[in-house]
């Protein structure tokens, strides 16, 4: 693996920007107050903060070039259709998750295997 992010696009006003995340990226986004492991837990519940995925989207869009600011994404966000909005919500999940993590997850643990009992001696 060449490297923790990938290349992630995420379309706005009709054109693609593309950026590659970077741990210097996330750390100037959670310098803000805005808790990145916050926002993936609560995009992948359906209950993300308005207000927090325009500020990140905002962050990776224009680390790919856009000009837009916070308080565009927050009116696209709440004013735009559902497939906007759900290609911005997934552009910035896949930002947020590292390459390589559904081929690295261990499986679930099985059932847990009977040990066997240790077996006293005798008494005398």
């Amino acid at each position: 693996m060449s490297g923790v992010f990938r290349d992630v696009t995420i379309p706005w006003r009709g054109v693609d920007y593309t950026f590659t995340p970077s741990n210097r990226l996330l750390r100037s986004i959670e310098s803000s107050g805005v808790n990145i492991v916050k926002v993936m837990t609560e995009l992948s519940l359906g209950t993300v903060s308005v207000s927090a995925l325009a500020y990140v989207a905002a962050a990776f869009l224009r680390a790919g070039g856009a000009a837009v600011t916070e308080d565009d994404l927050y009116g696209a966000l709440m004013l735009g259709d559902e497939n906007d909005i759900r290609t911005i919500s997934e552009g910035v999940a896949l930002a947020l998750t590292p390459q390589g993590v559904a081929e690295k997850k261990a499986e679930a643990p099985g059932p847990a295997k009977p040990r066997a009992k240790a077996k006293r001696a005798p008494k005398k």
